[in-house]
């Protein structure tokens, strides 16, 4: 059980990072889609809005993965299901918001 925990404050702790990076308004390298555009495709994004966006983004899957570990540590089923699901919800919802709201 404690590698597990572990691995989960490993996960949140790269997330919480990557979204104080791209709260910042840097880090579009490491979106992926983003980064392998040709120039003439990115003209067409706003990157520090994409990169804010990505910043918020990453909070809440920290936030979700922190409820994920709670439920497991807990060994409440419950919790963690309704995390996880909301993990995978989140993250489809939000690659389909982020391309939306960051074009110009």
């Amino acid at each position: 059980m404690e590698v597990l925990m572990i691995a989960d404050l490993i996960v949140i702790g790269i997330c919480v990072l990557l979204g104080f990076l791209f709260r910042s308004g840097k880090g579009a390298f490491l979106i992926a889609g983003y980064n392998t555009m040709s120039p003439a495709e990115k003209a067409q994004y706003d990157e520090k809005k994409l990169c804010r966006l990505m910043g918020k983004f990453m909070f809440v899957l920290a936030l979700l993965w922190t409820l994920i570990m709670i439920g497991h540590a807990l060994d409440n089923a419950i919790l963690h299901t309704a995390a996880l699901v909301l993990f995978f919800a989140v993250t489809l919802a939000g690659a389909l918001f982020l391309d939306k709201r960051a074009k110009k």
